[in-house]
């Protein structure tokens, strides 16, 4: 009997800590979010300053940020050495490409991706901290509902691991 309960205890809290693991994956997001927030703001203030070469920026922000958005910037800044690319927005495009698999973003955050490509391209520098400004914003309101959402999916994938486990429990038992 007592090994029965001590393999009952060990299932429900496997699943419990199972559950805590599905959920994490939010908070990644989160990290990656508040990164490329950061990796913005920095190309923002080297752009008002002076005009270093993008490669430059890109290889100054992937020292500066960390995780999967240092990766990306660190590959744009080899790719725009290279000078095999027509356009900044072309090099950015591939180096998230070849690193999306490293990411936890989804659609709306791969949009601001994509556009802070784009925003690389336009012509004055003004141009470019308003788009910086605008995609700031945006990765604001995109955390704002993402906090929201992991403290539910926190609650919401605890309480199921939990259950899950008692579900087993009652079932092998």
């Amino acid at each position: 009997m007592t090994i029965k309960l001590i393999g009952a205890a060990a299932i429900i809290i496997s699943s419990w800590v199972a559950g805590i693991m599905f959920s994490m994956k939010s908070a990644y997001r989160l990290e990656d979010l508040e990164e490329f927030k950061k990796a913005v703001s920095i190309f923002s203030d080297s752009i008002s300053l002076s005009a270093p070469p993008i490669s430059e920026i890109f290889k100054d922000i992937s020292k500066r940020v960390n995780g999967p958005v240092a990766m990306i910037f660190d590959d744009a800044g080899k790719m725009a050495e290279g000078k095999n690319y027509p356009s900044a927005e072309e090099i950015f495009k591939n180096a998230v490409d070849k690193n999306i698999k490293n990411l936890y973003f989804e659609a709306g955050e791969m949009d601001c991706l994509y556009s802070f490509g784009k925003n690389l391209d336009l012509e004055y520098s003004h141009e470019q901290k308003n788009g910086a400004s605008i995609i700031i914003s945006n990765i604001n309101l995109n955390q704002k509902a993402l906090k929201e959402q992991a403290e539910k999916d926190k609650r919401l994938y605890s309480s199921a691991g939990v259950l899950c486990g008692i579900l087993m429990c009652v079932i092998l038992f």
